[in-house]
Parts: structure tokens; sequence; C-alpha cells
């Protein structure tokens, strides 16, 4: 066990391990552009694409939450328990803008 010991502590075996490392991750890389290719060229979504939906989605929630709360917080101000409703703007104030 001593001798892997050395082994695997030696500088040769570490400049070893980040060049694997390292072509691993160019592999990855391209791969991933590969593959962003093939799905774009067959029509389907992409994962760049498919992330950014997910994201937006999580915005969307969030916000979602966000205004969830503030109308729970507008029903307890109004007396009646109903959160309050928007004023309407008529045709003639939409036009003075």
């Amino acid at each position: 066990e001593g001798i892997f010991l050395d082994a695997f502590r030696g500088e040769r075996y570490t400049l070893a391990q980040g060049k694997l490392l390292n072509a691993t991750m160019k592999y990855r890389i391209a791969q991933g552009r590969l593959l962003e290719d093939q799905m774009e060229s067959l029509g389907l979504p992409t994962r760049s694409e498919v992330d950014e939906a997910h994201r937006r989605i999580y915005e969307l929630r969030k916000e979602l939450k966000a205004l969830k709360k503030q109308v729970a917080e507008l029903k307890c101000l109004q007396p009646n328990g109903e959160a309050p409703q928007p004023k309407r703007r008529t045709s003639s104030q939409k036009k003075g803008e």
C-alpha cells in the first residue's frame, strides 16, 4: 500500500490526472455542442432552450408567489376581507396618456 500511496501523491500522477481531467472536460464540451447541433437540426428543443424554459418557469413561480403574498396582505387591510379591485380607465383617460 505504501508504494501506491507514494505513486498517487507523486507529481507525475498529479500531472497525469490534471491532463485527464482537462481532456475529459474538452470532450464533454464538444459532445454537448454536437448534441445541441443535432437536436436543432431535428427540430427538437435543445438543452439550452430547455434550461432557459426551466429558468423562466422558476422566475415566474417566484413572481406568482410574491403577488399572492401581496394579495393576501391587501385582503387583510380591507374591512370586508376582499382584495381591492383595480380602477379601470375609461377610453377618455387612455387617450390622455
